[in-house]
């Protein structure tokens, strides 16, 4: 926060990189070699923390509380930093934007016709930019010209879909290719780890999540037609004022989101198998649990897409018999669907299996219709509180 208040343009997480690069060198880096990096947490106020403490644990010397006591300053003083940090940020944002409105009364002869027109009719209306276009607006995105998933996606949605789609993504067809790929660099990495780096079981599986959260919508994906802007003091979502429904938008986000966890599946799949066979496993239960992981990503999307429309709702807050009544059968739904998912992987035949991934999908889709009609029918408000 100081540094902030002080220096608003340095990048804090390219400075911040180096610690970190010096404390993943640590894992392979022998005892002695740690011991004289030790002083290295004295870059930082979080290092001083832990000198004391280490000071405490340490029978052979005495114990250093100075650090302890400076870094319990600099927390008293945050509240003070945070104010001076958003001062300062907030006039460099002021002056960004002075700086950057285009003049538009410049009433110059190179302003359309049809505005001129407009000046003479009235002449109060402000005229509009030289660089605006109305076929910028309207010009829709194509759909073949994007990356390999955005065609495929492209491909199964019809035309109405394809609407909704474009609405809720802004005009910009996302960038599900680009993510892609770094799913795929990550999971590169994350092999290459499994295979050769001495690193304990659980920071193997760190690829694989990160991997996951680029490449697979595993909680629906970004839409920011669920976004909104300030108004009457809380945020109504973009969709709620354009004719863009409950189960239209729930139908494009569905067929996408298949498609993009379809294609994250191979990676996941291949992680597995390397991770199984590191663990000592073997590859035949790395197959399993990678396609496990695949069918189970699909079967709470109905769930995370559900979230979706409640993130913009005030539900929690709206008590009336209509939210008791979808809460109760929700509290219901949670009980059976971790049911569901606990024995899906523990199950040993896979008649069990396909049992319980029916149930996680039934939990699930009955908790999105139940939701729906709670939502059709007005019993909740589509406004939430600023976060």
């Amino acid at each position: 926060m100081w540094l902030l208040a002080f220096f608003p343009k340095q990048k804090m997480v390219s400075s911040a990189l180096p610690v970190y690069a010096l404390m993943a060198a640590c894992i392979w880096l022998p005892a002695s070699g740690v011991d004289f990096l030790w002083s290295a947490v004295w870059l930082v106020p979080g290092g001083w923390i832990s000198h004391s403490f280490a000071s405490l644990m340490d029978a052979s010397r005495e114990p250093d509380l100075i650090p302890l006591g400076l870094a319990s300053v600099i927390c008293l003083t945050l509240p003070i930093a945070f104010q001076s940090a958003s001062s300062r940020l907030l006039a460099a944002l002021e002056r960004q934007t002075d700086d950057d409105v285009p003049t538009l009364l410049d009433n110059s002869t190179t302003a359309e016709h049809d505005s001129s027109a407009m000046e003479q009719e009235s002449p109060h209306i402000m005229p509009l930019p030289r660089e605006f276009s109305y076929e910028g607006i309207a010009r829709r995105p194509n759909w073949t010209t994007g990356g390999w998933l955005e065609h495929m996606v492209g491909r199964w949605l019809d035309e109405e879909d394809k609407l909704v789609a474009e609405f809720m993504l802004g005009q910009r067809v996302g960038n599900w290719s680009q993510r892609w790929r770094a799913a795929a660099l990550i999971s590169v990495v994350g092999l290459a780890l499994t295979a050769f780096a001495p690193l304990p079981p659980w920071v193997l599986f760190l690829p694989m999540v990160a991997a996951g959260l680029f490449g697979a919508p595993l909680f629906g994906g970004d839409w920011p037609g669920f976004r909104g802007a300030p108004t009457f003091g809380g945020i109504i979502p973009t969709y709620a004022v354009f004719p863009a429904g409950y189960r239209e938008i729930s139908r494009v986000m569905l067929k996408t989101n298949i498609i993009l966890i379809l294609a994250w599946a191979p990676l996941v799949v291949a992680y597995a198998v390397a991770l199984a066979a590191r663990l000592g496993t073997g590859p035949r239960y790395g197959v399993v649990m990678g396609g496990e992981v695949v069918f189970l990503a699909m079967g709470f999307q109905p769930l995370m897409i559900m979230g979706h429309f409640s993130s913009g709702t005030n539900d929690t807050r709206q008590i009336n018999r209509y939210t008791l009544s979808f809460f109760a059968l929700a509290l219901i739904l949670l009980i059976l669907l971790v049911i569901a998912a606990v024995g899906f992987f523990v199950a040993d035949t896979l008649l069990v299996k396909f049992m319980a991934m029916i149930g996680i999908l039934a939990c699930t889709s009955v908790a999105w219709a139940a939701y729906m009609l709670v939502f059709n029918r007005g019993r909740i408000d589509l406004i939430s509180r600023p976060r």
